[in-house]
């Protein structure tokens, strides 16, 4: 099992140009480390925690300031649990929360069922206490990188893809970077940019909005 002290934890965030986050942040993380997530890797648990720092501003925020999509209207590619779910709960709004950010309501629900086995709508009902509990909003990280990104990665850019594939700009990739190298130098592993015939940086790059 990895173990992330609280100084590598506090000398991320700091290194990355964020305030020192709070006991209770660490803790929490912590707890999540130790539970049932089977991250056994440092080096990607680097990557993981460089995309959070990312998407949260350090910590700093959990919910999505200016979301760019209107998350409450039913969208084609949904399955139809869901079509059915955005109907019966039309009030909720299923914008980023969390500390990567938790989008859309099928992922609310899938995240839900995951954690809350039995409460399995209970994210979906009330979608906003991802950023109200601080142990929520590291499960529902915890719970979408080992779903959607861990096992996909063979590099740092490949997380990025995994997590942002078409909504990144050529500057925001270069922050998530520039904060990915503070992380591995705070946690002491090597930064993995690129392996054997990967060109991740450049599809990246190549597709990034303007």
């Amino acid at each position: 099992m990895i173990n992330i002290t609280k100084d590598e934890f506090n000398s991320a965030v700091t290194k990355s140009g964020y305030p020192k986050p709070s006991e209770d942040q660490y803790n929490s993380f912590a707890a999540e480390l130790r539970g049932n997530w089977k991250l056994h890797s440092k080096d990607l648990l680097a990557m993981f925690f460089a995309n959070v720092l990312h998407e949260s501003r350090g910590l700093q925020s959990k919910r999505e300031e200016n979301p760019p999509h209107d998350y409450n209207t039913v969208q084609a590619w949904f399955q139809q649990v869901d079509k059915e779910l955005q109907k019966q709960y039309p009030q909720n709004k299923y914008f980023g929360r969390g500390y990567l950010q938790l989008s859309w309501i099928g992922n609310y629900r899938e995240a839900s069922e995951a954690i809350f086995p039995n409460d399995k709508l209970k994210l979906v009902k009330d979608p906003d206490l991802i950023a109200r509990d601080e142990s929520v909003a590291w499960k529902t990280a915890f719970w979408f990188w080992m779903k959607n990104v861990n096992r996909h990665v063979c590099c740092f850019p490949s997380s990025i893809k995994r997590i942002n594939p078409t909504e990144e700009t050529k500057s925001q990739i270069d922050s998530r970077i520039s904060i990915y190298k503070k992380v591995v130098d705070a946690f002491d592993v090597d930064a993995i940019m690129k392996k054997d015939g990967c060109n991740c940086l450049k599809e990246l790059k190549d597709n990034a909005k303007s």
